[in-house]
């Protein structure tokens, strides 16, 4: 019975000298691998910025870019850089004023100097072996800021008058190279097709939110205008409208047997009809109104019975458009007929209405 007890514990104790000796064994592993360098890339986010109250922004020549990716060769243990992987889920920002020169211009930036100094490796017992790219030319500017006026742009309809935008004009701030180097008088917000599709000639319309256009020099994210959209009432021309000539010419019309016969005189002061309204289409309108087509009124004595003396006719207004109506208070023209005798003289003689 002696033999069967001291057996039986010298074998619990062959037992727990073995697990001893493999926790021991796993842990020595543990730490040696721990303490063992080795050598890992990673791929990084750098982003340049400045600090709160320094109007200065920086980006890389010539993409126009705030942001890149660079690829870093570390060394260090494994949970070392284990730790330090977790500090790269967010960019790492390089401030100006601190990695990078306050100074307006172009420099070129050692990335490895740059990052070797960062916050991001304090404490982090990791050597930084290599930075890919090495270098980059990075511009430093002052940021300003300017007003541009708003224009709204409405294709494809005819506007009663111009659409003023709501606000006039937005505030457009970025770099001073670039705002300085290519300057705009006016940025237009077009307004889309779809907005006045089926609008009724004279009707009255309100839109929001017409996107600006950016001019290509400013379309970059240095660049922020604000705001990014404007209102604005637009008035679409009535299809009918109407103009007061304040005189229209009155023309004879004679036929050339009755041109043999008579002649035929307009006191100055008869020569014009007054105060005429022209009512038609919009475009008819405007090229009287520019000086493209005219307005006549015409005396066609071609039929009429005509004698000698004073006589007092209605003249009919035209012009070369159609679908015009014409409106004055007056188109009776006082006229005086005279005869034309065989050898060239003229006779007066008393005179009736046609």
């Amino acid at each position: 019975m002696a033999k069967r007890g001291k057996s039986k514990r010298s074998w619990k104790g062959s037992v727990l000298r073995t697990a001893l000796v493999a926790a021991l064994s796993i842990a020595i592993w543990t730490f040696a691998e721990a303490r063992s360098l080795t050598t890992s890339s990673r791929t990084v986010t750098l982003a340049f910025a400045a600090p709160a109250g320094l109007d200065r922004t920086a980006w890389v020549e010539p993409e126009r870019d705030q942001r890149i990716t660079a690829t870093v060769r570390l060394e260090g243990s494994r949970a070392a850089l284990q730790r330090i992987e977790q500090r790269f889920a967010s960019p790492i920002e390089l401030l100006i004023g601190d990695a990078l020169s306050s100074q307006p211009g172009v420099t070129p930036l050692s990335l490895r100097e740059a990052l070797r100094n960062h916050p991001v490796f304090d404490r982090a017992a990791v050597s930084l072996l290599e930075v890919s790219p090495p270098t980059i030319e990075v511009r430093v500017d002052e940021v300003i800021s300017t007003q541009v006026p708003v224009r709204v742009r409405a294709g494809g309809v005819d506007l009663q008058r111009p659409a003023a935008a709501e606000p006039a004009s937005v505030t457009v701030r970025g770099p001073a190279t670039l705002i300085r180097g290519v300057a705009f008088d006016v940025l237009e917000a077009p307004v889309p097709a779809e907005e006045v599709e089926g609008l009724a000639p004279g009707s009255t319309t309100e839109l929001s939110s017409l996107a600006i256009t950016i001019p290509a020099p400013w379309r970059t994210d240095l660049v922020e205008i604000s705001p990014g959209s404007v209102s604005a009432t637009i008035v679409l021309r009535d299809t009918i409208q109407t103009l007061t000539l304040s005189s229209v010419p009155v023309m004879v019309r004679l036929s050339p047997t009755q041109l043999q016969r008579w002649s035929v005189r307009v006191a100055p002061e008869d020569a014009y009809l007054r105060d005429v309204v022209v009512r038609g289409p919009s475009e008819a309108i405007d090229a009287i109104r520019q000086g493209r087509q005219r307005v006549v009124a015409t005396l066609w004595l071609e039929g009429a019975e005509l004698v000698a003396g004073q006589a007092t006719f209605e003249a009919q207004l035209s012009a070369e458009a159609s679908g015009l109506r014409f409106e004055v208070a007056d188109r009776s023209v006082p006229i005086e007929v005279i005869a034309i005798d065989g050898d060239g003289g003229q006779d007066g003689g008393a005179a009736g209405d046609d």
